[in-house]
């Protein structure tokens, strides 16, 4: 966060936030409070900054005090509404994209991933408080997504974990979702019931399909093609399957309509899962057991 504003020009806002807490009826509130409040007014001017392209040009001479007058991010107190009405219009947005996908969103019967996105969201949308605590996320995202979001709160963790869930639909929906049932059921009978991500168990599937030159299908390899794939993993070491599984992901990518999404952005998210997906494998071929888990 490239911010150089000292407190002295911080407690201002975090006045005049307290006054319209307590609609002016009362000037003291409590140390928790007063630091939530704190962190609402900090969370916006970030915002601002992350979402304004002019803060790697002028950030320099913004940390000189040089253009403390003419720029227009030159007080606190505005920058910290432009962090707000940013927050709001990208609220508002996720809400809008929500609302036109849910109606073809698919959990594959499995409840964290059900209870996450169709009932856990419109909760956000409804309980969301962008002017006096932005910093809360609300949701404890129990479906787990492919990509680390621990370091982000509120907003902007919602909607890059939204932005997630809709990668992993277009990449699921490219697959029957019987298809899809029948491979997590394979994977594990009790799937629906587990706090797995969907996506990472299909592309598992995928990938070792195509380490073995098979077209994917929902059925269990053949007992000779486990009895390959054993021998081929055993073959190599982490570092190397998962270089291997990244060539296999690019030809997976580029023989896939994507209707919403680019490649390169959908093969850098599902990326992620191949360090998982080849520790799995490689401790599964060490210990003979792979027909359990593809």
């Amino acid at each position: 966060m490239r911010m150089n504003y000292r407190l002295e020009e911080l407690l201002p806002v975090v006045q005049k936030l307290t006054e319209r807490y307590t609609s002016k009826a009362s000037s003291s509130i409590t140390y928790e409070r007063a630091q939530q409040l704190m962190g609402a007014v900090l969370y916006c001017l970030n915002e601002a900054w992350e979402e304004n392209g002019q803060e790697a040009a002028r950030g320099s001479e913004f940390e000189r005090g040089e253009l403390r007058e003419k720029n227009p991010f030159s007080s606190a107190e505005k920058v910290y509404e432009i962090g707000y009405y940013k927050l709001i219009q990208k609220v508002e947005g996720a809400k809008r994209l929500y609302n036109e996908k849910i109606g073809l969103f698919q959990s594959y019967g499995n409840r964290a991933y059900y209870d996450t996105v169709v009932k856990g969201m419109p909760e956000f949308f409804l309980r969301y408080d962008p002017r006096f605590c932005p910093q809360d996320s609300i949701l404890t995202l129990d479906y787990p997504v492919l990509e680390r979001l621990e370091h982000l709160r509120g907003a902007d963790r919602i909607c890059r974990y939204l932005e997630c869930i809709w990668l992993e639909q277009e990449f699921l929906n490219c697959f029957s979702e019987e298809t899809v049932r029948r491979i997590l059921v394979t994977n594990n009978m009790e799937y629906k019931e587990l706090f797995v991500n969907i996506c990472a168990e299909l592309l598992k599937k995928v990938l070792c399909s195509f380490m073995l030159e098979v077209r994917p299908k929902a059925e269990p390899f053949e007992r000779a093609e486990y009895l390959r794939l054993e021998e081929m993993i055993q073959q190599t070491d982490q570092s190397s399957l998962e270089g291997l599984f990244i060539t296999k992901l690019r030809l997976i990518t580029a023989a896939t309509h994507f209707e919403c999404t680019e490649i390169e952005k959908m093969e850098r998210y599902l990326e992620q899962a191949i360090p998982n997906i080849a520790a799995e494998l490689i401790n599964g071929a060490a210990h003979n057991c792979l027909q359990n888990m593809v």
